[in-house]
């Protein structure tokens, strides 16, 4: 991608091949695997790398550098022929290899670590959702089990839920949810509900934690006391647990059926709390 021209505010560019050739009133964002400035190339504040292979460097940055590239190199002759090669301000650096930065190059201080790639790798994805999904799993089946051994009649009375209360159990935690910061700032702001407050925010702060495992457990007994097999309810668990992180790695999608989970688990346990 080439870019000539004139940004009045930020730049923000991904791509996989960079040549940039103009000037950013601003600050740069950018992310390569290989990009090459030019030399009438101007950025008139902060200029960052988030990650590239080669970066070549030749124009002028009048504000910070900020790079992590594999390889760099500061261009400030072609053909025994001067080019603007200038970084005002301080420039922090990630590369294989200390540089020898010519003269006059970089006016402030100079500072080096070694590279580190930011762009993760097929493999660390599937491990990450991994860990996640096994956190996810030890956190939802210990609550199942205190609740199988301290609340047993609440399984069986959520295997019996129909559609209309679970959306009575989302709109109480649509209520809850806004409703019970604003408690809690009211009392902070009293003199002698502070400390009432501050519980209140931790039991706030402990339910929100726990829906999502709270509605799981529900609809995984739900869905055995419907299915006409004898899958325990360990397995349904399981596969609910698997389905819901998969929808959460969908953009936009994943975040918006996450919110449901966890309002319908907080609102799950409000309703049950004031029953008892």
């Amino acid at each position: 991608m080439q870019y000539f021209g004139f940004i009045s505010r930020d730049l923000h560019l991904t791509a996989e091949n960079a040549n940039l050739n103009g000037y950013v009133y601003r600050n740069s964002f950018v992310e390569a695997k290989k990009i090459e400035t030019n030399d009438k190339f101007i950025n008139q504040k902060d200029f960052n790398l988030t990650d590239a292979n080669t970066f070549t460097f030749s124009g002028e940055i009048k504000g910070n550098a900020t790079i992590n590239s594999k390889n760099i190199s500061f261009k400030n002759k072609d053909n025994d022929t001067d080019l603007t090669c200038k970084i005002s301000g301080n420039l922090s650096y990630s590369s294989k290899r200390d540089l020898e930065i010519p003269e006059g190059i970089v006016s402030g201080e100079i500072s080096h670590n070694n590279y580190n790639s930011t762009s993760k790798s097929i493999f660390s994805s599937i491990w990450n959702y991994v860990l996640s999904l096994i956190a996810l799993l030890v956190c939802v089946y210990l609550i199942y089990l205190l609740i199988s051994k301290f609340a047993p009649n609440y399984l069986d009375k959520i295997s019996n839920i129909s559609l209309l209360n679970l959306l009575k159990y989302f709109g109480i935690g649509l209520g809850l949810l806004v409703l019970t910061p604003i408690i809690i700032i009211l009392l902070f702001m009293s003199k002698v509900g502070s400390i009432l407050g501050l519980i209140l925010l931790l039991i706030y702060i402990i339910l929100l934690v726990i829906s999502k495992s709270i509605f799981i457990i529900s609809i995984s007994a739900f869905a055995k006391n419907k299915m006409s097999n004898n899958f325990k309810t360990y397995l349904y668990i399981l596969a609910i647990t698997v389905i819901l992180s998969l929808i959460d790695l969908i953009p936009y999608l994943g975040f918006i059926v996450s919110l449901i989970v966890k309002l319908t688990g907080f609102g799950m346990i409000i309703r049950n709390l004031i029953t008892k």
